[in-house]
């Protein structure tokens, strides 16, 4: 059986040439520092756009904590910057019947703390994440697992309660930690540092919550040793403090490139940029837990609704139609995305072709209010993050404005990213999220944000808004369990169109990838957004 993801074939040429040409740069450039002493020394100082809420690799299914996580610990099955897999921990892996998958497991790798990778690790890495409280939980790649047999001290079978194509994908999001070290240890444990004992390229220093991680590198990796011999990973929340900190040289490189500036950083000899288009979709998602009246959604002059008006689907029609994406994507991102009507960009697995950009239609959206019983509109509240996503707080005031337009009186909430992980569901009628699709497939985000959700499958772990279509959720259990490639996209592009017909959500872009290092520094970019300090060359 094929080690690769259907998804991966889809890769464009272009995208194949930036990586190519990328290889070629490194081969050319001198790499700075011509002495062993120097090269002790170096030092690689990454700027983090958003917060990571844990050093502990299995608490929040969240891009930034997987980023740090795989600086310290390492998968089974890993991904290349283009999203292939590859082996991880796992030398091999391969489908022995319908339900059982055989890996082969690398030997002679030590933890951080000298223990020999073993089984039974990943047995305690299989079992943590769904033991543990987690604002999104990492067992949702875990839930079609029935068992994990232990063959020998390097071998182990995995069998499903039914037939899981997808199964290498999802344990390339598990990381592995020390069972001794990590298997009963608190999310406060990983930390302060006494827990974080991985198979990673570096090793835990020290950590300040909200604030910057400190990591040295592990010369006993298995893989190949680093370039670094110390990573400071700095959180740098504001754009405009995170591009000082890189043209003052406090830092080598940067994360989520604030589209404002690229016209100004394209231009400044101080700055390299890496870009490549990625899987992240912007969205805004309603609260759809209940039919009665909901906090936030009141009539025009401020008097309770008998009914949610997010559950009517014209309402839902009408919202969508009052936006211009494509003006969202020049005039906010700057073109640093792509507008979209569905879940993932096209090439991706699952993509659906006969789905356009929803139409930007005003009249038409008035029009719908009024069949609706809304002829003077309502007044809604919006919610959103001010720090997670790029641009968000203006893209937030961009769809308020789109609505006023429309005779819905918006009010926004834009609140730190902690905060808006506080915010009890039903109190988000309307909000603003991103979801990073981290499989390739469009089921990776179907069944995080818009299946049911069930905490007993891991189904719908970031449905913040109840969504729910059991038709969808149908089609894509059929999906999830079905082995052929061609019959299963074709389920995956029905399920999308029905989630889509439905407005579960209003997509409004996918977010290209942009980092920024200093001159003299070449970054490879990642189509999963990640920032790993293995990707940082320093070149001439």
């Amino acid at each position: 059986m094929s080690f690769s993801n259907p998804a991966d074939r889809r890769i464009s040429a272009s995208q194949r040439l930036r990586h190519i040409a990328f290889a070629a740069l490194l081969s050319a450039g001198a790499v700075l520092g011509a002495t062993p002493a120097d090269a002790q020394r170096a030092v690689a100082r990454l700027g983090f756009g958003t917060a990571f809420t844990a050093v502990d690799p299995h608490y929040h299914n969240q891009s930034t904590n997987f980023a740090v996580g795989r600086h310290l610990f390492d998968p089974l099955i890993a991904r290349d910057a283009d999203g292939n897999l590859v082996p991880g921990l796992a030398t091999a892996w391969r489908a022995v019947d319908d339900l059982t998958w055989e890996i082969d497991l690398r030997r002679d790798v030590r933890f951080h703390n000298g223990d020999l990778f073993t089984a039974e690790d990943v047995l305690a890495s299989v079992a943590r994440p769904r033991a543990i409280r987690s604002p999104s939980s990492y067992a949702v790649y875990l839930a079609s697992i029935d068992r994990v047999e232990v063959v020998d001290t390097h071998k182990i079978r995995i069998v499903t309660k039914v037939p899981n194509p997808s199964l290498p994908i999802e344990l390339s999001l598990i990381l592995i930690i020390n069972k001794r070290a990590g298997g009963d240890a608190s999310t406060d444990d990983f930390n302060k540092g006494s827990a974080a004992v991985g198979t990673g390229p570096f090793r835990f220093k020290s950590y300040a919550q909200g604030e910057r991680l400190e990591l040295e590198r592990n010369d006993s990796y298995w893989g190949a040793r680093s370039a670094w011999s110390d990573v400071t990973i700095r959180v740098i929340a504001s754009n405009a403090t995170r591009v000082a900190a890189l043209l003052s040289n406090d830092v080598d490189l940067i994360e989520a490139v604030p589209p404002s500036d690229l016209q100004q950083l394209r231009r400044d000899q101080r700055v390299r940029l890496w870009e490549v288009d990625g899987t992240r979709l912007i969205f805004i998602a309603f609260q759809r837990a209940t039919d009665q009246g909901i906090p936030q959604a009141t009539g025009p002059n401020g008097e309770p609704l008998p009914s949610n008006p997010m559950a009517d689907l014209r309402v839902r029609q009408a919202l969508s139609l009052a936006i211009n994406r494509q003006a969202i994507v020049e005039r906010i991102m700057d073109g640093a995305a792509v507008a979209t009507g569905q879940l993932l960009p096209q090439g991706s697995f699952g993509y659906n072709p006969e789905i356009a950009v929803a139409a930007f239609d005003p009249e038409r959206a008035r029009a719908l209010l009024r069949e609706a019983g809304y002829p003077n509109g309502f007044r809604l509240g919006l919610v959103g993050p001010n720090n997670r996503y790029i641009n968000d707080e203006r893209i937030l005031q961009a769809v308020a404005q789109a609505w006023q337009r429309i005779g819905v009186q918006t009010n926004v909430q834009a609140v730190p990213w902690s905060a808006f992980l506080a915010y009890p569901r039903p109190q988000l009628p309307a909000h603003l999220q991103g979801a990073l699709n981290t499989t390739g497939e469009a089921s990776g985000t179907l069944r995080v944000i818009l299946a049911t959700p069930d905490p007993r499958s891991g189904m719908g772990t970031a449905n913040r808004g109840s969504y729910s279509n059991r038709a969808m959720d149908e089609l894509l259990r059929r999906a999830l369990v079905t082995i052929d490639d061609a019959a299963r996209e074709a389920l995956l592009r029905q399920a999308t169109r029905l989630a889509m017909d439905d407005v579960a959500i209003l997509p409004l872009f996918n977010q290209k990838n942009i980092w920024a290092s200093r001159t003299g520094f070449a970054y490879a970019g990642r189509r999963d957004e990640l920032t790993l300090a293995n990707g940082l060359r320093r070149v001439e």
